[in-house]
């Protein structure tokens, strides 16, 4: 996990190399019954309920693993109604959970240097969309050994860094290009943190 304050210019230098994340969920150790910090399931996202999309979701799991045993936190989050995207640029405000609708298309992406993946999903409800953020993060400690990411750490005050990136391709699902988010944890206050996804390989 990289720290903004320290290695913000490096990432915004290499973003088309790296993106994302979001409101806090764990994730049972071998499967994906991913449960948020309120307790609702998210599990109808697509990288989770759509058989053509989710074993591409766990298969970039293999292809991106994390550098530590212990499991990966899910965290989901959306992009509010109506905001954010300018062509295949997404931005705007981010909040926890996961907003119903028509599933329009589904990107991912992931972080090479983290492993950490990212689903990006369009929804639309009426006249209205909006774009579904699921991220499948590593578990990450401090140099003295102090979780900052895992189970039990509260993760929070989310934003779009750069903006989101997405492209069609000829798979199930469309790609990440790049893009980052910043968020923060409750164990190591003060202290904002990022990701940055790029396309999958």
């Amino acid at each position: 996990m990289k720290t903004y304050n320290f290695l913000k210019t490096k990432s915004l230098v290499s973003k088309f190399a790296k993106v994302g994340v979001a409101a806090l969920m764990l994730a049972s150790c071998g499967k994906d019954n991913v449960i948020s910090s309120n307790g609702n399931l998210v599990g109808t996202s697509p990288v989770y309920s759509n058989p053509a999309i989710s074993p591409a979701w766990n298969q970039l799991k293999s292809t991106y693993p994390c550098k530590t045993p212990e499991p990966r936190t899910e965290v989901a989050l959306t992009v509010a109604t109506n905001q954010g995207q300018q062509g295949n640029r997404i931005q705007g405000n981010l909040v926890a959970g996961q907003t119903p609708g028509s599933t329009q298309g589904t990107y991912l992406g992931a972080d090479y240097y983290t492993g950490d993946l990212i689903s990006v999903t369009k929804v639309v409800n009426g006249n209205t969309s909006s774009y579904n953020i699921v991220m499948s993060m590593c578990a990450y400690k401090s140099q003295y050994g102090t979780p900052i990411i895992g189970p039990g750490v509260q993760l929070n005050n989310y934003q779009i860094l750069d903006p989101i990136m997405i492209a069609e391709s000829t798979k199930a699902y469309g790609d990440v290009m790049f893009g980052s988010i910043s968020f923060m944890s409750s164990a190591s206050p003060g202290r904002t943190m990022f990701d940055s996804f790029t396309v999958t390989r």
